[in-house]
């Protein structure tokens, strides 16, 4: 669809009704959502309807792209001028089971835990691999990550210092 040809009430308008059909076709239309109304809430100038297409986008869509009812586990990736940060849920997970690396432009984050079964031969296996893109300007030399007490692996690193050049002579 495109969003370009439509007034600002109207966007509002189609994203309140996708919004709130939702939660009878969960979560396809909040997927439909937030793929068609992204760049209307995030990316484009601010103006009187954004504030409320931006709420509608990120509350259900954020939730239906995040939360563990969905993918059984929840992330997020941040970056700003300070640095970038990954947190994702690792509850089920001991820190001895995860793996933190850095490849090429990419961290990895791999979990494996395995349970014998008291009552049998048999075990229980979890287990999952996750990507993350690492923007430029980020210093992956000093990447560092850890297990809140909550169970949320917290993956950080700063931006690089950039040298103002001193006043040419």
């Amino acid at each position: 669809m495109n969003l370009e040809r439509l007034p600002n009430e109207e966007k509002l308008c189609l994203c309140r009704k996708y919004y709130l059909a939702g939660f009878a076709l969960l979560p396809f239309l909040w997927l439909v959502n937030v793929v068609w109304f992204f760049r209307e809430a995030f990316v484009k100038p601010a103006y009187t309807e954004q504030s409320q297409i931006k709420t509608l986008s990120k509350d259900k869509t954020g939730c239906a792209l995040s939360n563990t009812w969905l993918f059984d586990s929840f992330w997020q990736v941040s970056c700003d001028d300070t640095g970038f940060t990954v947190q994702v849920d690792v509850k089920h997970f001991n820190p001895e089971d995860l793996m933190v690396k850095v490849i090429g432009d990419f961290v990895e984050v791999q979990g494996k835990h395995e349970e014998r079964k008291n009552d049998g031969p048999g075990f229980t296996t979890r287990q999952f691999n996750r990507r993350y893109r690492i923007p430029k300007g980020v210093d992956t030399m000093a990447l560092e990550s850890a297990v809140s007490p909550d169970g949320i692996l917290i993956i950080s690193a700063p931006m690089l210092q950039t040298e103002n050049p001193g006043p040419l002579t």
